[in-house]
């Protein structure tokens, strides 16, 4: 399982920085346009960057969203309107991970996720919601302790089906 999910994130994160643009245009960036934020342990989480991703033929989606300091939020799971848990659904996972290499997973024991998704558009291509998970530290990172994340939203975020 965590194999699975860590190389969700690690698609996603290729997906997102390949397709970024580091020169200044005219025409803004539509995942610039993009607002996900969230408490990470009480602390303000404003993303600077976001995107979902969606397989050809599957109806599970990774939607990864980072800061200006390198950490990011990733959520995965069913893309149907409603309200998905990690209790109910093992599809349903959130990754936090720090810019100095710290891995939290819902997945590891006690973990727990939560999102609900408001919409869900493959003719726009975007979705909005929201969130909320704890996740324990993984071993092997620098991560130690457990991430709680509230107060998660996200707003017409970018999908790219694959």
């Amino acid at each position: 399982m965590r194999a699975k999910i860590v190389s969700i994130v690690a698609t996603a994160l290729v997906v997102i920085f390949s397709s970024c643009k580091k020169e200044t245009t005219t025409n803004p960036d539509p995942a610039k346009n993009t607002s996900v934020t969230a408490k990470v342990d009480g602390v303000r989480f404003q993303s600077n960057d976001a995107l979902a991703t969606q397989p050809i033929d599957s109806h599970i989606f990774t939607l990864i969203a980072t800061d200006d300091k390198g950490n990011s939020i990733a959520i995965s799971g069913n893309n149907t309107a409603g309200t998905h848990s990690s209790a109910n659904d093992a599809d349903t996972d959130g990754i936090y991970t720090t810019s100095d290499g710290g891995v939290y997973l819902t997945a590891n024991t006690g973990g727990s996720a939560t999102f609900t998704i408001t919409k869900y558009d493959l003719t726009t291509k975007k979705m909005s919601g929201t969130f909320s998970f704890t996740a324990p530290a993984t071993g092997g990172s620098n991560a130690t302790g457990t991430k709680t994340v509230t107060e998660g939203s996200f707003t017409d975020v970018r999908i790219i089906v694959n």
